[in-house]
């Protein structure tokens, strides 16, 4: 999954953004 993640990154800086609101999602069901 990481390997997602830089290809958000590689895409645009505003995907970027929107990367650490979906890894806010997951990380909230895990606690």
């Amino acid at each position: 999954m990481k390997n997602i993640l830089e290809i958000f990154i590689l895409l645009d800086s505003s995907s970027y953004q929107l990367i650490p609101q979906i890894v806010v999602i997951p990380t909230d069901e895990e606690e």
